[in-house]
């Protein structure tokens, strides 16, 4: 394999971030896994654990690719995102109610991972880089201050444009070659290997999707999936409905262990079970329906099945 994963610092299976450090490494699974060329992806590197660091700040992730090299930072929101101006506060912004958007110990995630940069730049001695992803996406309702021709090094993102940062990333007279990247890895931030592989590629189950008037429609579900449902088409929904009794973003789904879970995202007409409206985060039973926007035997359907009771042909609405 061309991709070289490594772990500097353990993460917690419920961690958000790793959630999205995993959906970076399956992007560069699909993208990269054939390449002739090495990449490598580093994970949690956390100088608190780690004294030959020293007080060097935290990355989420390091990726390695023989063009450049760039820190991954990343920030959970499903509002938008607002920031008057590179150096001042940031806020996600719903129902006309402000909740700031912070960087570590800085006043915006810019200011984070510029930090970040000038520290790491020193100890690694390569240009770098610098992603800040939003997940499961960037509100496209977001307004991040304009970046000029010195902010070059910088994208700021939705998760979900990793792929196209990797491909349209250069740095001048950077030549990151197998034995560099392992010695960066290994050498310089003390990492082990990480045996991810199998998480891109297995399948934890299958979320069962029904709409009024149209066919069933199946999703694999994978270890550590977050997505959402919603209406919006501008937003990068996993699953889009139709109906109008959904809000623009609806709902939030994701992987916890094995147990997949289900949220409302402070919808209009909310998620349902057994009759009562959900306002916690619920643990979706097997073969157990929750209604999407109302009780009505009309609302949207959901229900997931794990991969070990996944029955692939002709799946049909649950009876109980």
């Amino acid at each position: 394999m061309s991709i070289n994963f490594y772990l500097h610092t353990p993460l917690p299976d419920t961690l958000n971030e790793r959630r999205a450090i995993i959906q970076v490494a399956r992007q560069l699974h699909k993208q990269v896994a054939a390449s002739e060329q090495t990449y490598t992806l580093i994970a949690n590197v956390s100088p608190d654990h780690d004294p030959k660091l020293g007080t060097l700040p935290q990355l989420d992730a390091l990726l390695l690719t023989p063009k450049f090299a760039a820190l991954l930072e990343f920030k959970a929101y499903f509002d938008p995102i607002i920031g008057q101006s590179l150096n001042g506060k940031w806020f996600a912004t719903h129902n006309n109610k402000k909740q700031p958007v912070l960087g570590g110990s800085h006043r915006n995630p810019y200011l984070q991972v510029k930090n970040a940069k000038i520290a790491w730049q020193s100890i690694l001695e390569i240009p770098l880089h610098a992603f800040l992803l939003f997940y499961p996406y960037l509100h496209p309702h977001s307004r991040l201050p304009k970046l000029s021709q010195q902010h070059a090094w910088l994208a700021m993102q939705g998760i979900e444009q990793i792929s196209a940062l990797i491909f349209n990333t250069r740095t001048d007279n950077v030549n990151l070659d197998a034995e560099k990247q392992t010695e960066i890895a290994e050498t310089i931030l003390h990492c082990r290997p990480w045996a991810v592989e199998s998480l891109l590629v297995n399948i934890a189950g299958h979320l069962h999707v029904v709409e009024p008037n149209q066919p069933l429609v199946r999703y694999p579900i994978q270890p550590f999936d977050s997505f959402t449902i919603g209406r919006s088409k501008r937003i990068n929904h996993l699953i889009r409905l139709n109906s109008p009794s959904i809000s623009s973003s609806h709902a939030h789904l994701f992987m916890a262990g094995t147990d997949l879970f289900i949220e409302d995202l402070e919808s209009k007409n909310g998620i349902f079970h057994n009759g009562h409206r959900l306002t916690a985060q619920f643990k979706l039973l097997p073969n157990k329906k929750v209604l999407l926007g109302g009780l009505e035997d009309d609302m949207p359907q959901i229900w997931y099945t794990p991969h070990y009771e996944t029955h692939p042909d002709n799946p049909t609405l649950p009876t109980f």
